[in-house]
């Protein structure tokens, strides 16, 4: 089974209103990371944490055929 990422406004919101991140950034991280949900969530992680993820490969474990 596949799930498909979020929309902009799902993502954001999940942000902003589930992770209680600023709009701000929220969108920011949109830009950099897309709706893939598991993304979204690690990006958070690191906010929240403290730290950049300006400088981090989301796309690592991407598989390209």
């Amino acid at each position: 089974m596949e799930i498909g990422d979020t929309s902009e406004e799902e993502s954001i919101r999940y942000l902003i209103e589930i992770r209680s991140i600023d709009e701000e950034t929220a969108r920011r991280v949109y830009e950099i990371v897309g709706g893939r949900i598991l993304e979204l969530k690690d990006a958070a992680n690191e906010i929240l944490a403290g730290r950049s993820i300006e400088r981090r490969n989301y796309f690592a474990s991407t598989k390209f055929t």
